[in-house]
């Protein structure tokens, strides 16, 4: 009678590990509405060396690599068509910033300098066209 129970039980549990499993993997992903979607689209810029200028001289250079997240290939076109615009406000924006902070006295300084390229294209390409900002790589180079 104990077999019997124990078989009983161990077949009661296969067969909920069998319909859990076939729930769980029969279920389709639900498909997006419209058009199937696009892979967000990369629009890179140059690196972007931004002269840190107190009392009369340069006291040290910020290099950036940055990319700019696009929905699709129109905002990428409309996005492209702007970077020499893009490139000059960065650049005049960046260094107005790094000359009142240094990058060691704030820990967040990427995420505020990816705030601020971002506000800056909003500005310049329009609202909604630029997604997100990816500083791919920073340095930093203290002049003597």
């Amino acid at each position: 009678m104990k077999k019997l129970l124990f078989v009983l039980v161990g077949l009661l549990g296969l067969g909920g590990a069998g319909y859990g499993a076939w729930t769980f993997l029969a279920a389709a992903p639900p498909e997006p509405a419209g058009a199937a979607m696009e892979r967000p689209q990369f629009v890179r810029i140059d690196n972007l060396i931004i002269p840190v200028i107190r009392r009369d001289r340069v006291e040290r250079h910020v290099s950036l690599s940055v990319a700019l997240e696009v929905r699709d290939a129109e905002n990428r076109r409309a996005v492209q068509r702007a970077l020499p615009r893009l490139r000059h406000a960065f650049i005049v924006d960046l260094n107005g910033y790094l000359r009142m902070l240094k990058s060691e006295d704030n820990p967040y300084f990427l995420l505020t300098v990816k705030r601020r390229l971002l506000k800056i294209g909003a500005t310049v390409v329009g609202p909604g066209m630029i997604d997100a900002v990816l500083v791919q790589q920073s340095s930093e180079r203290e002049l003597l």
